[in-house]
């Protein structure tokens, strides 16, 4: 017997990517589902910024030639952002596109983040610190989505440092 899902993420424990498979006669190099991008999926953001503050928050979805990730995050930073936050997050693997893994999301980042009331947005880098300060950068996205903020605050906007981990896959070591 067959049982079929709804889920959205009925591929989680699936150990490659299916978004790369498009049909018998063509390459299965994903671009049908992921476009320019090799990381799509969804965010939730909790966030006590005022002045300076911080904030966490956890991203599921697929990356090209890997399929399911989970990820959480921490950011801090200078600026407004008192609110809960969920939408869809987007981002450009920077290096040699079919090279890169889910550790190249995990890391240090950035994220300027910008919104109203109701609506937010970042745009938000990933990137790799070497022994001598310098950064290399590893991803590069977006993110929009609804938020529910504090009355009387109108909005999100700031500079935030992030930290994010990986969570599934783990890496076997």
């Amino acid at each position: 017997m067959r049982t079929r899902t709804k889920a959205r993420y009925y591929d989680a424990k699936f150990p490659v990517d299916i978004n790369l498979y498009v049909s018998e006669t063509e390459p299965a190099n994903g671009d049908l589902y992921y476009g320019n991008n090799d990381f799509i999926g969804k965010y939730g953001e909790s966030a006590l910024v005022a002045g300076g503050g911080l904030g966490s928050g956890i991203m599921v979805g697929r990356l090209r030639g890997w399929g399911y990730c989970e990820f959480s995050y921490q950011l801090e930073g200078i600026g407004v952002n008192m609110s809960f936050s969920a939408g869809i997050i987007e981002g450009e693997f920077q290096g040699k596109r079919g090279d890169q893994i889910p550790e190249d999301l995990a890391g240090d980042g950035s994220e300027d983040a910008f919104g109203t009331y109701f609506m937010s947005g970042t745009a938000w880098d990933s990137f790799q610190i070497r022994e001598d300060g310098t950064k290399d950068l590893k991803f590069k996205g977006s993110s929009e989505g609804i938020s529910i903020g504090v009355p009387g605050v109108n909005g999100s906007l700031g500079t935030f440092e992030t930290r994010t981990s990986l969570l599934y896959p783990k890496r076997i070591e």
